[in-house]
Protein backbone atom coordinates (compact mmCIF):
# COMPACT_ATOMS: atom_id res chain seq x y z
CA UNK A 1 0.00 0.00 0.00
CA UNK A 2 3.26 2.39 0.81
CA UNK A 3 4.58 1.46 -2.55
CA UNK A 4 1.49 2.42 -4.33
CA UNK A 5 0.74 5.81 -3.00
CA UNK A 6 4.38 6.58 -2.84
CA UNK A 7 4.25 5.61 -7.37
CA UNK A 8 1.06 7.59 -6.99
CA UNK A 9 2.68 10.81 -5.73
CA UNK A 10 5.64 10.38 -8.21
CA UNK A 11 3.28 10.63 -10.89
CA UNK A 12 1.54 13.56 -9.91
CA UNK A 13 4.80 15.06 -9.04
CA UNK A 14 5.37 14.65 -12.82
CA UNK A 15 2.44 15.51 -14.50
CA UNK A 16 2.54 18.09 -12.41
CA UNK A 17 5.94 19.39 -13.38
CA UNK A 18 5.28 18.74 -17.02
CA UNK A 19 2.47 20.90 -17.35
CA UNK A 20 3.92 23.57 -15.57
CA UNK A 21 7.22 23.26 -18.12
CA UNK A 22 3.88 23.73 -21.10
CA UNK A 23 2.65 26.16 -19.49
CA UNK A 24 6.28 28.48 -19.24
CA UNK A 25 7.01 26.90 -22.71
CA UNK A 26 3.48 28.15 -23.74
CA UNK A 27 4.12 32.31 -22.57
CA UNK A 28 7.48 32.13 -24.36
CA UNK A 29 6.34 31.11 -27.41
CA UNK A 30 3.32 33.57 -27.35
CA UNK A 31 5.65 36.58 -26.35
CA UNK A 32 8.23 35.56 -29.12
CA UNK A 33 5.15 35.89 -31.75
CA UNK A 34 4.18 38.89 -30.00
CA UNK A 35 7.64 40.23 -29.98
CA UNK A 36 8.03 38.69 -33.98
CA UNK A 37 4.62 40.76 -34.80
CA UNK A 38 6.25 44.42 -33.18
CA UNK A 39 9.25 43.73 -35.56
CA UNK A 40 7.45 43.33 -38.55
CA UNK A 41 5.00 46.47 -37.49
CA UNK A 42 7.63 48.05 -37.32
CA UNK A 43 8.97 47.03 -40.79
CA UNK A 44 6.07 47.77 -42.35
CA UNK A 45 6.14 51.02 -41.08
CA UNK A 46 9.63 51.94 -42.14
CA UNK A 47 8.70 50.52 -45.84
CA UNK A 48 5.57 52.86 -45.79
CA UNK A 49 3.16 50.06 -46.02
CA UNK A 50 1.00 51.99 -43.53
CA UNK A 51 -2.08 50.17 -43.47
CA UNK A 52 -0.33 46.62 -42.70
CA UNK A 53 1.57 48.29 -40.36
CA UNK A 54 -1.72 49.90 -38.61
CA UNK A 55 -3.37 46.65 -38.42
CA UNK A 56 -0.74 44.94 -36.98
CA UNK A 57 -0.56 47.27 -34.13
CA UNK A 58 -3.78 46.97 -33.99
CA UNK A 59 -3.59 43.18 -33.54
CA UNK A 60 -0.87 44.19 -31.07
CA UNK A 61 -3.04 46.12 -28.80
CA UNK A 62 -5.79 43.58 -28.79
CA UNK A 63 -3.62 40.53 -27.49
CA UNK A 64 -2.14 43.09 -24.90
CA UNK A 65 -5.26 44.89 -23.37
CA UNK A 66 -4.56 43.34 -19.94
CA UNK A 67 -0.64 45.00 -20.53
CA UNK A 68 -1.07 48.54 -20.29
CA UNK A 69 2.78 49.60 -21.41
CA UNK A 70 2.57 47.18 -24.33
CA UNK A 71 -0.92 48.73 -25.67
CA UNK A 72 0.52 52.42 -25.05
CA UNK A 73 3.67 51.46 -27.20
CA UNK A 74 1.42 50.13 -29.62
CA UNK A 75 -1.08 53.13 -29.74
CA UNK A 76 1.72 55.76 -29.83
CA UNK A 77 3.00 53.96 -32.90
CA UNK A 78 -0.44 54.08 -35.18
CA UNK A 79 -0.52 57.64 -33.63
CA UNK A 80 2.70 58.29 -35.41
CA UNK A 81 1.51 56.38 -38.75
CA UNK A 82 -1.68 58.97 -38.58
CA UNK A 83 0.20 61.91 -38.08
CA UNK A 84 2.62 60.54 -41.00
CA UNK A 85 -0.24 60.00 -43.66
CA UNK A 86 -1.95 63.33 -42.42
CA UNK A 87 -4.75 61.13 -40.81
CA UNK A 88 -6.28 64.01 -38.55
CA UNK A 89 -7.56 61.54 -36.35
CA UNK A 90 -4.48 61.00 -34.66
CA UNK A 91 -5.12 63.66 -32.49
CA UNK A 92 -8.43 61.52 -30.88
CA UNK A 93 -6.00 58.60 -30.22
CA UNK A 94 -2.88 60.63 -28.85
CA UNK A 95 -5.19 62.24 -26.19
CA UNK A 96 -6.05 58.38 -24.97
CA UNK A 97 -2.12 57.77 -25.13
CA UNK A 98 -1.51 60.97 -23.18
CA UNK A 99 -4.33 59.09 -20.64
CA UNK A 100 -2.49 56.14 -20.20
CA UNK A 101 0.85 57.82 -20.16
CA UNK A 102 -0.24 59.72 -16.99
CA UNK A 103 -2.23 56.33 -15.60
CA UNK A 104 1.41 54.18 -16.03
CA UNK A 105 3.03 57.32 -14.57
CA UNK A 106 2.41 55.62 -11.10
CA UNK A 107 2.83 51.95 -11.65
CA UNK A 108 6.04 52.25 -14.00
CA UNK A 109 8.32 55.30 -12.93
CA UNK A 110 11.63 53.40 -12.39
CA UNK A 111 11.18 51.32 -15.62
CA UNK A 112 13.24 52.52 -18.46
CA UNK A 113 10.57 51.15 -21.26
CA UNK A 114 8.09 53.29 -19.73
CA UNK A 115 10.32 56.35 -20.13
CA UNK A 116 10.51 55.14 -23.90
CA UNK A 117 6.97 55.21 -24.52
CA UNK A 118 6.66 58.81 -22.83
CA UNK A 119 9.40 59.44 -25.16
CA UNK A 120 7.46 58.48 -28.26
CA UNK A 121 4.72 60.66 -27.02
CA UNK A 122 6.85 63.33 -26.82
CA UNK A 123 7.90 63.13 -29.92
CA UNK A 124 4.77 62.64 -31.34
CA UNK A 125 3.58 65.81 -29.67
CA UNK A 126 6.49 68.02 -30.09
CA UNK A 127 7.93 68.42 -26.98
CA UNK A 128 12.37 68.25 -27.43
CA UNK A 129 12.54 68.89 -24.05
CA UNK A 130 10.13 66.31 -22.47
CA UNK A 131 12.34 64.04 -25.02
CA UNK A 132 15.44 65.06 -23.89
CA UNK A 133 13.88 64.15 -20.39
CA UNK A 134 12.39 61.20 -21.08
CA UNK A 135 15.57 59.22 -22.04
CA UNK A 136 17.64 60.90 -19.24
CA UNK A 137 15.12 58.93 -17.23
CA UNK A 138 15.62 55.86 -18.89
CA UNK A 139 19.33 55.71 -19.29
CA UNK A 140 19.08 56.72 -15.35
CA UNK A 141 18.03 53.24 -14.35
CA UNK A 142 19.28 51.41 -17.12
CA UNK A 143 22.46 53.10 -18.38
CA UNK A 144 23.75 50.15 -20.69
CA UNK A 145 19.70 49.98 -22.73
CA UNK A 146 21.05 49.72 -26.59
CA UNK A 147 17.07 49.46 -27.76
CA UNK A 148 16.30 53.35 -25.50
CA UNK A 149 19.85 54.61 -27.91
CA UNK A 150 18.62 52.99 -31.00
CA UNK A 151 14.63 54.51 -29.95
CA UNK A 152 16.46 57.71 -29.19
CA UNK A 153 17.98 58.05 -32.87
CA UNK A 154 15.00 57.01 -34.27
CA UNK A 155 12.81 59.31 -32.66
CA UNK A 156 15.01 62.79 -32.78
CA UNK A 157 14.62 61.67 -36.76
CA UNK A 158 11.00 61.54 -36.85
CA UNK A 159 11.34 64.77 -34.28
CA UNK A 160 13.88 66.46 -36.96
CA UNK A 161 11.61 65.26 -39.80
CA UNK A 162 7.84 66.90 -37.94
CA UNK A 163 8.97 69.94 -36.83
CA UNK A 164 8.16 72.92 -38.67
CA UNK A 165 11.86 74.72 -38.49
CA UNK A 166 10.12 78.46 -38.39
CA UNK A 167 8.70 77.49 -35.41
CA UNK A 168 11.26 75.79 -33.63
CA UNK A 169 13.28 79.49 -34.17
CA UNK A 170 10.93 81.31 -32.92
CA UNK A 171 11.22 79.85 -29.85
CA UNK A 172 14.77 81.46 -29.22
Amino acid sequence: NIKSYILLLWLITIIVFYGVRISNAEEVSAQVTQDELYEKALSFKEEGMSDAAMDMFKKIMDANSNDELKYTDALLEQCMIMKDINNPTWKVKAIEAQQKIKILYRINYNKPEYWLAYAKFAALVGKEDHLSGAFKKAFFYRPSYIEGYLLKGDLYSYFAKNTNPSSAAANF
